[in-house]
């Protein structure tokens, strides 16, 4: 029906406007885009989507990530890095009814949160399928960003539409493009190529991720919004327990995730690991340990415990911004401090403001910073 009215108003546009329209072909126009590979090269995400994973880095999301040809028809998120340019997908385009030999196609971006593709002609030979460009796979033919057109410039998780148009066939220009299909794709936008050890990260982390960092433009922008995201969120109860699922320098997050509860290392690894995934290198944010014992003030630790002392800490372990030398680089996602005007720690000095809002008695040593270098 969509395409019957369009096809109707060319027509009518051709009518008033005193056009003839003696085509060897008719309206409708029977042209659909079938199956869209927006990770075509696994190797570079330079020019293409992502190489992402999801149930938990188990399995890894293959292109086409959009298809009808498939059972049941596949809509997969996709990931992109913001900075990446020059941008093209694969795609392939179904021609039943009139079984045209070529047509001029392009795709428009409705929703300005994404990229158009720059018309291209398609040939189809009579088939009911678009002939390859040399070196696709079978079907697929290249489309490259649209000029002037571009990804946005900040981290989050968005949709976004593609209206799919043909403008000429076999040659003739027509009156006005015909719109054929709109197809709607979700995707996490990165601030830039993932880094070890997320470096095809887990979708579980990127729906956390790209939410709690969403907006930001700049390394310091996502560190803070991890940190400040995964405490706000309640996404674990603080529990302390010789049962971290750290180890190491390996973080278990597929148990952690499945867990109610998170310690202070889980945490630090947290803001690591999930700023990692959004294209932060591990060499800039990492975790950074104190050791104790000592009994803190009155904090506020994440999820249900509200303000309260804890009586000892033999050591507790943050998020790390910055080099071991750092000031400011103390991001802690474990807890809230100063009761009469509640913050959490971020870009905080660690053996200043942030030391004198956590350390009551005891003993308090910076021991320096690590990083976590596989998770499972």
């Amino acid at each position: 029906m969509r395409t019957l009215l369009c096809g109707i108003a060319v027509c009518l546009a051709g009518l008033v406007l005193g056009t003839p329209l003696a085509y060897p072909w008719d309206y409708p126009l029977d042209v659909c885009p079938e199956a869209i590979r927006f990770n075509h090269n696994t190797a570079s995400g330079a020019n293409d989507a992502l190489t992402i994973r999801r149930d938990n880095g188990v399995t890894i999301v293959t292109a086409p990530e959009y298809s009808n040809l498939t059972s049941p028809a596949r809509r997969d998120s996709i990931a992109y890095a913001l900075d990446s340019t020059s941008q093209t997908v694969l795609a392939v385009f179904s021609c039943f009814g009139d079984m045209l030999d070529n047509c001029v196609i392009d795709a428009q971006c409705t929703t300005d949160n994404f990229f158009g593709l720059s018309s291209r002609l398609v040939s189809f030979n009579g088939s009911a399928f678009s002939i390859e460009d040399t070196g696709n796979p079978t079907n697929y033919v290249t489309l490259s960003k649209a000029t002037g057109s571009s990804l946005p410039s900040a981290v989050g998780r968005y949709t976004f539409s593609w209206q799919w148009r043909v403008s000429a066939v076999e040659g003739q220009t027509l009156p006005t493009p015909v719109i054929v299909a709109t197809t709607r794709h979700g995707y996490y936008g990165l601030l830039s190529v993932p880094k070890e050890p997320m470096t095809q990260p887990w979708i579980e982390v990127l729906e956390n991720a790209c939410i709690w960092a969403a907006n930001s433009m700049t390394e310091e922008g996502v560190v803070y919004g991890i940190t400040c995201g995964a405490y706000n969120s309640n996404f674990k109860n603080y529990w302390w327990s010789p049962y971290s699922h750290v180890s190491g320098q390996e973080l278990y997050l597929t148990n952690l995730l499945a867990d109610t509860w998170a310690d202070c290392q889980d945490m630090a690894a947290i803001v690591q690991v999930y700023s990692n995934a959004l294209g932060v290198s591990y060499y800039d944010v990492k975790y950074g340990r104190i050791n104790g014992p000592f009994t803190t003030k009155v904090i506020d630790p994440m999820g249900n415990p509200d303000w309260q002392s804890i009586p000892t800490w033999v050591f507790h372990q943050v998020g790390w911004y910055g080099s071991y030398l750092s000031t400011n680089a103390v991001y802690d996602a474990c807890i809230r401090v100063d009761q009469t005007n509640p913050r959490i720690p971020t870009a905080e000095n660690v053996n200043g403001e942030y030391r004198d809002s956590v350390y009551d008695s005891g003993t308090w040593v910076f021991n320096g910073t690590g990083y976590i270098t596989f998770v499972r």
